[in-house]
């Protein structure tokens, strides 16, 4: 048994519990995707994370070898050689640092490609990577799947095509009508989840929401329990967050929803940027989003909270 943690975005962490079976089929599943023999990889993730420990699962069961090391190495040595023909999992956060180092970049190059996930892409961090010709392979996954169940080719990324690409054989996936949530059903899925017992034949109801395009494949909005509710409108924080940072001012930025007597809940975003172009940025937003998006709140802030995982933590 493999018992790994998980809580969302800000839950308590809850335990899960994969077999050997479950973690195999997440293997073999994305082995027939890539047509990978063998799965050498670069690791850089906390092997207590489903994304860290199934790139050890995949080179035993592959007869694959994994270089450790910490992100940071990657913007600090050459390691062209070592990286060649191997296979990276990466999160949007570390991407973000990794994309400013034109070390890092020669580094990402080499790989086979790079699997990344744990978090949405931004639209510009895309476009930087297919600038520096990096081989990302956007991904969807959960820890009670044992990682990803869905992913696109980095050469569809690189020619353009946006989203996470279709689902793995293993698995199917679908998103209700009502609110586009995705629902899944793959013999992957975990056994257990806290004191919650899974059945491989039912549905698993996550807390994302997405839609598929007829030969492009997935694409995965925000989080359900990101949904910001304010003045009886529906927002959704990650259009809030790609308009800021294309603005190309903004370092990092967050958007949440702060309990508001008025607005029920109020628009709010914590930013790393120059304090002198704040005015410039709200003029522009202010262009850009609807009324009702326009956030009501702007905080600097020196860095964002993050997860070991390298996932920004807002609570609210």
């Amino acid at each position: 048994t493999r018992i790994f943690y998980t809580g969302g975005t800000s839950g308590s962490p809850q335990p899960i519990f994969h077999d050997k079976n479950s973690i195999e089929n997440a293997s073999l599943g994305l082995r027939e995707r890539v047509k990978e023999s063998k799965f050498n990889a670069v690791c850089c993730l906390p092997l207590h994370h489903v994304g860290g420990w199934m790139q050890i699962e995949r080179a035993i069961k592959f007869g694959g070898r994994v270089f450790f090391c910490d992100y940071h190495d990657l913007i600090n040595q050459d390691l062209r050689t070592i990286i060649s023909e191997r296979w990276i999992s990466l999160v949007p956060a570390q991407l973000f640092e990794l994309i400013k180092s034109p070390t890092a970049c020669r580094n990402l190059r080499k790989a086979s490609g790079i699997f990344l996930g744990g978090g949405r892409l931004p639209k510009v961090l895309a476009e930087k990577a297919r600038g520096e010709n990096i081989p990302l392979c956007p991904c969807y996954g959960m820890t009670e799947t044992a990682g990803m169940i869905t992913l696109l080719k980095s050469g569809d990324f690189l020619n353009g095509q946006d989203g996470v690409g279709e689902e793995l054989s293993h698995v199917s996936i679908r998103s209700l009508r009502t609110d586009n949530q995705i629902i899944v059903r793959t013999n992957s899925l975990c056994f257990r989840k806290g004191d919650q017992i899974l059945d491989q034949n039912e549905w698993l109801f996550t807390m994302d929401s997405g839609t598929k395009k007829e030969g492009i494949g997935w694409q995965i909005g925000t989080r359900l329990d990101r949904t910001i509710k304010s003045g009886g409108e529906k927002v959704n924080p990650s259009v809030i967050e790609d308009t800021i940072l294309q603005s190309g001012i903004v370092e990092k930025c967050i958007v949440s929803g702060i309990k508001d007597d008025r607005w029920g809940e109020k628009v709010v975003v914590y930013l790393v940027m120059e304090k002198s172009k704040l005015g410039c940025l709200k003029e522009q937003t202010k262009l850009k989003l609807k009324n009702h998006e326009y956030p009501k709140e702007w905080n600097l802030v020196d860095h964002l909270p993050v997860s070991e995982m390298g996932k920004f933590r807002m609570k609210s």
